[in-house]
Order: C-alpha cells, then sequence, then structure tokens
C-alpha cells in the first residue's frame, strides 16, 4: 500500500462477526435529521478549549488506528490532516484452518505508542516511526506439532505506567495440550516497557474476565461469574464494584465521572468518582405486548458509548426496533440516533447523525469533536458485508468531515 493522502481509494469489506445485541443490521441513508426542537440547541455547547483554535492541518497527527481488510493490514489514519499511514507487517495469528485466533490493539494515553499481536505475543509500536519492541514472550505459533499459547487483549492504563493483558491456550485435542509451553494462564500485568511482569492470581482463572480500568490507574474491573469487583495493583486486595457483571466502562479525565453498562440487562449507568449511582438510562424502552404474534410494535434500545474527556456528556446511542408480529424485522432503516447525555442537567441532546448498529464512537481529547465510523452502503445479496468510513463531527460548528472514502475498515477492530 502506498501513503495516501486525503481520500483513499479503496473499498472498505466489513465482516460482522456474530449476532448483535439487538438484532439486524443498522443500514445508513444519506439523508441527515435536523435538530430536534425539544432538545438544548448546540450552539450553546461550552468548549473547554476557549484558545485560537488551530487549522486541522497545522495540528498534531491524531491517529485512528484500523484493519484494512483488503489486504489484511493496520493503517493509521490522521483525522486532522487525512492522511492514511500504512503499517508493514502482518498482526494477526491463524490456526490451520485459517481462523483468526487475536487481533487486539491499544493505544498508550498519549497516543505516542500501540500495542499490537504478532506471532501471539505484543508488540509496542512507535506511532511516529513506527519502529517496534517485543514485550511478551510467553506466546508460541501454533505449528503442526501443538496449538500455541496465545497472549491477547492488552489493555493500556490511564497513566500509561501499566499493560494488563491475558494469557490463554489456543483449544486443542488432548495430545497436543500436552505439549504446550508451561506458562500461568489468566490474567497479566506489566510496565509500559514490558518490565516487571507479574501473574494477578485474584482475577480468577478462567471466571475472571477485565473490562476496563478505573481512572486512578491503579484498579482493574473485573468481572467474575455473576458480579463485577476491582484489584489494587498496588495493595493486591480486591473489592465489590456491582452485583452484577458489567461492560463498556469509561470514565472522564479528571475521573469524577464514569459511565458502565450492566451485562445481561445493558442497563446504562452514570456514577461518581465513589461509585455512586448519579443517573440511569434503562436499557430497553418500550414493551412486548401481551399478544405479540399479532401485533405490530416498536422496541427502543438505548446504550452508553463513552464519556467527555471533562466529563459533561456521554454519548448515547437509540436504536428503533420495528417488530411484526412477534418477529424482528430486518428492513436496514433502524437508524441509529446519537444523542449527548448531560452529566449535570440530564437533559439529552439529539446530534444530528445518524450511525449504524456497526459504528463506533470516540470522543476527541480536546471534547469539540466527535469521531465516528458509518457504513456508507449495503451490499446487495450479502447484508453481512458492509462498506465502513471515519467521519469526524465538529460540535461546536455542527459541522460533519468524512475524513476516509471507500477504505477497507473492519469495523470490529478500530481503536482511537
Amino acid at each position: 500500500m502506498k501513503y495516501n493522502k486525503g481520500f483513499a481509494p479503496v473499498i472498505i469489506l466489513i465482516i460482522v462477526l456474530g449476532v448483535l445485541a439487538v438484532g439486524g443490521v443498522a443500514y445508513y441513508t444519506t439523508k441527515t435529521p435536523n435538530l430536534s426542537p425539544q432538545n438544548t440547541d448546540l450552539n450553546n455547547y461550552s468548549e473547554i478549549n476557549n484558545n485560537k483554535q488551530e487549522s486541522d492541518n497545522q495540528k498534531k497527527p491524531d491517529y485512528i488506528i484500523a484493519l484494512n481488510q483488503q489486504d489484511q493490514k493496520l493503517i493509521l489514519v490522521d483525522i486532522n490532516s487525512k492522511l492514511v499511514k500504512p503499517i508493514t507487517g502482518s498482526f494477526m495469528s491463524y490456526s490451520s484452518t485459517n481462523y483468526v485466533h487475536t487481533y487486539d490493539f491499544s493505544f498508550s494515553p498519549d497516543k505516542k505508542s500501540f500495542l499490537v499481536i504478532k506471532d501471539n505475543n505484543i508488540f509496542k509500536i512507535d506511532t511516529d516511526t513506527l519502529t517496534e519492541k517485543q514485550l511478551t514472550f510467553q506466546g508460541t505459533p501454533e505449528t503442526k506439532e501443538f496449538f500455541g499459547i496465545q497472549v491477547s487483549h492488552p489493555k493500556w492504563g490511564p497513566d500509561g505506567q501499566h499493560i494488563y493483558f491475558g494469557i490463554n491456550k489456543i483449544y486443542s485435542d488432548n495430545e497436543s495440550q500436552k505439549k504446550l509451553p508451561k506458562t500461568q494462564l489468566g490474567t497479566w500485568i506489566m510496565d509500559q516497557n514490558g518490565n516487571q511482569q507479574k501473574y494477578l492470581s485474584k482475577i480468577n482463572y478462567p471466571s475472571g474476565n477485565p473490562v476496563g480500568w478505573m481512572a486512578n490507574g491503579k484498579e482493574i474491573v473485573f468481572n467474575d461469574n455473576f458480579s463485577a469487583k476491582l484489584y489494587n495493583i498496588e495493595t493486591e486486595e480486591t473489592r465489590n464494584f456491582s452485583n452484577q457483571k458489567v461492560q463498556n466502562i469509561s470514565f472522564s479525565k479528571n475521573g469524577k465521572f464514569g459511565v458502565y453498562s450492566i451485562e445481561d440487562s445493558m442497563d446504562n449507568y452514570l456514577i461518581d468518582s465513589n461509585f455512586n449511582i448519579i443517573d440511569s438510562i434503562i436499557r430497553q424502552k418500550g414493551q412486548t405486548p401481551a399478544n405479540p404474534l399479532t401485533t405490530n410494535y416498536l422496541l427502543e434500545f438505548w446504550e452508553a458509548r463513552s464519556i467527555s474527556p471533562d466529563g459533561k456528556y456521554v454519548l448515547i446511542t437509540k436504536l428503533t426496533q420495528p417488530y411484526e408480529k412477534g418477529q424482528q424485522l430486518d428492513t436496514y432503516i433502524d437508524d441509529v440516533e446519537l444523542y449527548l447525555w448531560n452529566t449535570l442537567t440530564k437533559e439529552k441532546i439529539k446530534l444530528p447523525i445518524l450511525l449504524s448498529q456497526l459504528s463506533k464512537v470516540f470522543w476527541s481529547p480536546d471534547n469539540n469533536k466527535i469521531i465516528f465510523t458509518r457504513p456508507e452502503k449495503l451490499k446487495l445479496g450479502n447484508p453481512t458485508v458492509r462498506l465502513m468510513d471515519i467521519y469526524t463531527y465538529d460540535i461546536k460548528n455542527q459541522k460533519e468531515d468524512r475524513i476516509t472514502s471507500s477504505n477497507n475498515l473492519d469495523h470490529t477492530f478500530i481503536d482511537y
């Protein structure tokens, strides 16, 4: 791939993995809704940075990392200059059946480095020079003689000092199992340079599953059986976080506000730094009628996506799903609406953006832009193949900007 400036002319194929929780696949239409009159005017949105703003082409790079589905390569996309920067090398692990075991990456908080998986181990890559350094060595690729050990799911802490990751065995038969190298399976931690690696025994394996960091960078949130707990990396103590399993947890930069969802019900909670629940949004609105098999009806599904760095707003999406006589309709007209949830007033502000259920949504570090992905078209005859592009939305100026055009971005492997 050549170094491309502006709109990259390649076609993006998005392969949808698994069945979406809310069902169906949303399809983006080109019309954009007007701001609903019952919602707050976005002109009142206050920027955190009141200094003179630089033009986008003068700003330092602000990258998104994504998988180019056409040639199976990673790319960096600068949302300011719209430059596409290819990353040479292969960062996938395959089995003999060509099944992808893992494909994970994670940015450092300052975005000077990012983590990728290569040969079942974690590598750190410098964002500017693209030089790489191997951080783990426990992983072993699969061979004809035995299945390997997989190092995966690295997650950089918010202070940039620590990284947690998982070590698992790639499933195999009993004979291959006997030939696996001896290593402790479960959750591990290391510093940013790959040193001081330690197994975290209190995040019980295999029931313990890390889902994110607390804002202080000292505690890991993990699900254990049917509840969520916190593990302190300094004291090695655990404490309760929720009596239900959680997901999609994120915090403001100052740690004063956080948001998470309950895994089973997908109810969304806004919390303060002491984990007190400030507000909540019920996952499902609307009731299934008493006789659904003879009735047409609509259900709304709300999901908290992420909280702004200053803690003022939470990005939430609303999907309206039609049902006809008890059957979910696959009409691809179930466009997903995007809202700002004000953490102080609890008001919801509807944005003039339509998304898909597949879309990823992020905040820019200065709170002024929303970065999102959106499928542009649906390939006829194959609803599991989508085209995906990267966009930004300037909140103050209410302006949408398309960053890429028909790049091969896989929606399941995008990080910002």
